[in-house]
């Protein structure tokens, strides 16, 4: 996860905007979610989805700060995903 909002920085810091989408249980724009401070697994059922949040927020140009409207986006099912395009 670290490899990948330092890459999606070095992207946003060229000017880009990047966009995240999350479809998993717990998925919620509206939430900043809360950093890791261990590997979590599957089995973590409530810290993964925080952790998943954070990640999201984090890779997007949020930038880690809920935004309205938001480059983070989460569909919980596939009628809103097809929303999202």
């Amino acid at each position: 996860a670290n490899s990948a909002i330092t890459t999606a920085n070095e992207i946003k810091s060229g000017g880009a905007t990047v966009y995240s989408i999350g479809i998993f249980a717990g998925a919620d724009a509206t939430s900043p979610g809360t950093k890791p401070t261990k590997n979590l697994d599957q089995d973590d059922k409530k810290a993964l989805p925080a952790a998943c949040n954070w990640f999201m927020q984090n890779l997007s140009s949020n930038n880690g700060v809920v935004q309205n409207p938001s480059y983070y986006l989460s569909a919980a099912d596939a009628e809103s995903l097809k929303n999202i395009f």
